[in-house]
Order: C-alpha cells, then sequence, then structure tokens
C-alpha cells in the first residue's frame, strides 16, 4: 500500500512550493516524524517530516522542481521492495530537461560565459521582485540624522542583568532601539500607516519587522514582533531571539512574517555606519540602523567624544510629509538619547 507524500500549505497565501532536498534516497528506510524532504516558498525553507514509517518507494518531484499545495511528491511503501504506482497526477515544473523558461539569456549568443551561473532560489527571486516593485510604486524619499548612544548603552549595561534573569537572553541595542521605535511611532500615527487606492489607512497596532539576514547568502527575511506598544524591553529581548533563531534554523512560519507595520533594519554588528533601506511594501516607513563609533562632537562648545549612531528614515513620500518625518526623528533621537521615560 502506498503512503503519499504531499506538498503541504503553510500559510493561507501559499499555493505551490520548490522540493530543494530529498533527504532520503530510494529503498531507504523512513520512520515516523523523521525529516523525508525540504521545500521552499518565497519565505523560507521547511522541513517535512514523514506521516508514517516505510521505505521510500518513488520520488514524483525531483529536487529542484515546483508542485503545487496538495500535490504528491513522493511515495512510501510499507515493507521493503514493495513496488507502489503512483496515485496522483503531479504538476511539476523546473524538471530536468523540460523547455528552459522564457526570458532573456544570461549570457549573450556566442559569448563565452566568464563568471559562474547560479540560479537564483525562490526567495531570492522574489526579493529582487519586491525591491523592484518596491522602488517602481513608492515615492521613497531619506532622511537621517546622527545619535548620541551613550544613553541606549547605558541602559542596555543597567538592565542587561534584569532582562536576562527574566527572559532568559542576552539584552542588545537592537532591542532597545525596536522600544524606542515603537514609542515614537506611537507619537507620529503617520508613520504607522499604508497607501491604498482608496486612501490611506492608519493602522491601530504596531508591529514591528525586524529584517534578518540568513546565512551564506540565503536570503533576507522580515520576522515580525506584534504589538510592540504593549510590549516590555524583556518581553521584546526575548520575541526578537527566538525569531531570530528560528529564522536561521529555517523554522520561521509564514505568520511570523508577515502583517508588519514598519521596519527596523541594522547592520551595525557589520560595522557598517550608514545605510539607506529600501521600503518594505506595503509599509510607509523603514527605519536603517548604523554602528555605533566613536566620533569626535562639539558638546557645550568642547569637542568630545561621544559613541555615535546614525539612522536613515526611509520613507513613502505620498503617505509621509517631510516634516513628519523630521518630527518622528526627532522623537526618535531624544528618546535614544535618554530612554528613561521608556521605563516609566
Amino acid at each position: 500500500m502506498a503512503i503519499e507524500l504531499q506538498m503541504p500549505k503553510i500559510g493561507l497565501t501559499m499555493t505551490e512550493g520548490k522540493v530543494v532536498e530529498w533527504r532520503k534516497r530510494i529503498g531507504e528506510r523512513v520512520e515516523k516524524g523523521e525529516v523525508v524532504f525540504v521545500f521552499e516558498t518565497e519565505k523560507t525553507t521547511y522541513d517535512v517530516e514523514s506521516p508514517s514509517a516505510g521505505f521510500l518507494a518513488r520520488i514524483v518531484v525531483e529536487e529542484d522542481q515546483t508542485a503545487p499545495v496538495g500535490a504528491v511528491v513522493g511515495l512510501l511503501a510499507e515493507r521493503e521492495g514493495e513496488v507502489v504506482e503512483r496515485t496522483a497526477e503531479t504538476v511539476a515544473t523546473g524538471a530536468p530537461g523540460a523547455a528552459p523558461e522564457p526570458g532573456p539569456s544570461a549570457v549573450a549568443a556566442g559569448a563565452a560565459p566568464e563568471g559562474r551561473l547560479v540560479k537564483p532560489s525562490t526567495m531570492r527571486r522574489v526579493i529582487a521582485e519586491r525591491m523592484v516593485a518596491s522602488r517602481r510604486e513608492a515615492a521613497q524619499t531619506e532622511m537621517s540624522v546622527s545619535i548620541d548612544a551613550s544613553g541606549l548603552l547605558a541602559m542596555k549595561e543597567a538592565l542587561g542583568p534584569a532582562v536576562e534573569a527574566e527572559a532568559g537572553v542576552r539584552l542588545t541595542v537592537t532591542d532597545i532601539v525596536l522600544v524606542v521605535t515603537a514609542s515614537a511611532v506611537a507619537s507620529h500615527p503617520d508613520l504607522n500607516t499604508r497607501w491604498t487606492p482608496e486612501g490611506i489607512v492608519y493602522l491601530d497596532a504596531i508591529h514591528m519587522g525586524f529584517a534578518l539576514a540568513l546565512d551564506d547568502g540565503g536570503g533576507l527575511v522580515v520576522p515580525v514582533i506584534r504589538d510592540m506598544a504593549r510590549k516590555t524591553l524583556a518581553q521584546v529581548a526575548k520575541a526578537r531571539a527566538e525569531l531570530v533563531e528560528r529564522g536561521r534554523n529555517g523554522r520561521l512560519g509564514p505568520d511570523e512574517m508577515k502583517g508588519s507595520t514598519i521596519t527596523v533594519s541594522s547592520l551595525g554588528m557589520f560595522g557598517v555606519e550608514e545605510f539607506t533601506a529600501i521600503l518594505n511594501p506595503p509599509e510607509s516607513a523603514i527605519l536603517a540602523v548604523g554602528a555605533i563609533a566613536d566620533r569626535p562632537v562639539a558638546v557645550a562648545r568642547q569637542v568630545a567624544v561621544r559613541p555615535v549612531m546614525k539612522v536613515t528614515l526611509s520613507y513613502d513620500h505620498r503617505v509621509i510629509d517631510g516634516a513628519s518625518a523630521a518630527r518622528f526623528l526627532k522623537t526618535f533621537r531624544e528618546l535614544a538619547e535618554d530612554p528613561s521615560p521608556l521605563l516609566a
């Protein structure tokens, strides 16, 4: 008797998935609950566990092929050596030997390639499409400020032990920046909006996305911490740490990566001091946070060395005026330089 392995549906919007790896080969024993294949959506990759024990008897959808949700991608046999028949039709694309998809060639006709061609993953294709669409459809502009990060560092030092005792995770500057951002957004609701053909939607809750780069150029995901205005610093630190771990292990679910209303992107851990982030549609704003670096600054007409952090706000000018963006950054800077009101 054949046991079907199907392409699962992960999230409401998923319509298809691409098999990226079979963990078992034909004839190998598979235990119940053991990962038998890995598939990829536009967001990330997922391990699929076997619904029962058996032997992998047939692979219907090969690696790098795409199949619709619910399609049979493989068959298990109950007994070793048992012959099983394909019980359902599966529409797969990208099959070995299939005709190439229409589109421009990667290398001009007659020209010798001068490098290594790597086909983009589903995630990379979606990232490319979304970023191009964001630049094309939104009236993105940017605004930057420099911030004395002494207050952020002092808060991290002072509250780190208490947060670790409560949440079991290490407090980071990013955690504090997320809380500061949420507080500033609450004071400036223009930032928590989105453009629609019918009008501007002012969103009630603040769901904070934060950009997370996957290892080895595996793409970018944006996990979401929901209801930021209701969370304590310890709760934000715990949620951020858990989402980072799940993201790097390929265990994020679609519901954990949708619904963000504003995004924070930080590259400070890589030593990048200043950069511009592209809007994450349909959001109207994204904050790019650079590294904290000691810089000479003027303090009371004297030159002093201070830890300086540069942040750049990218915003959709269809929704947010320049003055509104400036007021938000003013509030953000005040809270970042003196975060003590956040503890009140």
